[in-house]
């Protein structure tokens, strides 16, 4: 488990930078229409596609190094005052439910793939294919559902320590 969440990890890593990349090049463009339409009375042409298309990515791209770092909203009410038993049944249930939920969502993501692309969907203005941004969100969400897997196991084997809690612990990052 330790090799594939080392593996995980380091393409987070990758990840991103790919989802920085987007945020800097959608307020490179934002940047570059407002001068063309302040200065030309040009702007670019489909930048609201643009803009979305690349929030869209920088945010299927940071889903992982969220969940890596533990920063999603969690409920840690009941992990503080039930005993380690408990704690342990109640990781593995909504692990169990998170991790469900996650699948549940790539495989739509995976199906919406081939609809996007049989019914020739494109983006109003300029005409983007959406496709290759939804193939791109799907492999976004299995590195989120890989990083969420990695992360439940770690957890349970904080858990499972005699005389440690979730969270005692330092992140294995």
């Amino acid at each position: 488990m330790r090799k594939f969440r080392d593996i995980i990890f380091k393409i987070d890593d990758a990840f991103v930078k790919i989802a920085n990349i987007c945020i800097a090049l959608n307020m490179m463009v934002v940047v570059i229409s407002v001068l063309g339409r302040v200065l030309f009375h040009s702007p670019i042409l489909g930048l609201t596609d643009i803009v979305a298309f690349s929030f869209g990515l920088s945010c299927a791209f940071s889903f992982c190094i969220t969940e890596k770092n533990r920063g999603h909203i969690s409920m840690d009410l009941f992990l503080t005052i039930l005993p380690r038993r408990g704690k342990i049944v109640d990781h593995v249930a909504m692990g169990a439910l998170n991790l469900f939920t996650l699948g549940l969502i790539t495989f739509v993501f995976f199906r919406y793939i081939g609809s996007t692309f049989n019914n020739h969907m494109v983006s109003w203005v300029i005409h983007i294919p959406y496709y290759p941004f939804v193939a791109a969100a799907a492999i976004g969400m299995v590195l989120f559902f890989a990083t969420a897997l990695a992360n439940f196991f770690i957890v349970l084997d904080e858990l499972k320590e005699p005389g440690k809690t979730a969270g005692e612990k330092e992140a294995l990052v």
